[in-house]
């Protein structure tokens, strides 16, 4: 087993908490993101999509035109389920809408950020 150094977590308000080391050493800034903890566990469940809209194909000949693939929209039931001790206490349902997100197609041929070949670009999907 090898030792580990010693660390420290310093929030803005300026407390300190001591650790140990579990990755690399040396100074860095960022966020810490916590989770919380729930009794009991949680379980979910979706349904079929449903009011599904097909995406629309667009062209570009813009020099910025970045290819994008397109996603047809849909709308779906999310069941969240609360479970106690392996017994259901609580459902609750969530229905989500997600837009249809177009294909772009970028025929200027120096608009080259990425994208594909014309030829790929117009048989994708189909």
């Amino acid at each position: 087993m090898t030792d580990r150094k010693s660390a420290y977590l310093v929030l803005d308000d300026g407390r300190i908490f001591e650790g140990q080391a579990w990755a690399a050493e040396g100074e860095t800034f960022g966020e810490a993101v916590f989770s919380t903890g729930m009794t009991g566990y949680q379980e979910t469940l979706t349904d079929p999509r449903v009011n599904q809209v097909p995406f629309e194909v667009l062209e570009s000949d813009s020099k910025e035109c970045i290819f994008q693939e397109g996603v047809p929209g849909f709308t779906i039931d999310v069941w969240r389920i609360l479970k106690r001790d392996g017994v259901e206490f609580k459902r609750e349902k969530y229905r989500t809408r997600y837009r249809a997100e177009d294909r772009i197609i970028c025929t200027n041929p120096e608009a080259r950020w990425m994208n594909p070949p014309l030829s790929v670009q117009r048989s994708l999907g189909s």
